[in-house]
């Protein structure tokens, strides 16, 4: 009998969040926060949005929410009205979160190379498939 696929998909995200949570803890954030630092360091050359990060990490407007709140809070983001639309609330990040952009990066690096240390690209590339195809499930 083959294993369940999505039992082990389920455990493999909790033990990567989990070593995320630990990793980040030293630098007063979330896992989650030190992703959303990642995305935006990524895309800098944008103005970025909630629905921005919602929309990356499939995440409710609410958790986007309290975990932004959190963020500015700390002193990770601002959050400025937006020239062009009132209604949206950029997002930008302070130099304080400007140190932790190597950081973040450096930690999704290894993550990525040790997961996948040892595959063939042909491996890679079925892997990528098939975790873009389970992303895709609708409930």
């Amino acid at each position: 009998m083959s294993e369940n696929i999505g039992r082990l998909l389920k455990i493999a995200s909790i033990n990567l969040s989990r070593k995320l949570d630990k990793y980040a803890k030293q630098f007063n954030l979330t896992g989650s926060q030190m992703m959303i630092i990642d995305f935006l360091a990524r895309n800098k050359s944008q103005l970025m949005v909630q629905k921005d990060i919602e929309e990356e990490f499939y995440l409710k407007p609410s958790t986007v929410s309290v975990l932004l709140g959190r963020m500015e809070k700390n002193g990770f983001i601002t959050r400025k009205i937006s020239d062009s639309d009132k209604r949206l609330r950029c997002i930008q990040l302070t130099a304080k979160a400007d140190e932790l952009i190597d950081i973040a990066q450096a930690y999704t690096m290894n993550t990525h190379d040790r997961l996948t240390k040892g595959l063939s690209d042909e491996e890679l590339l079925s892997l990528t498939r098939f975790l873009k195809k389970v992303g895709e499930i609708d409930e």
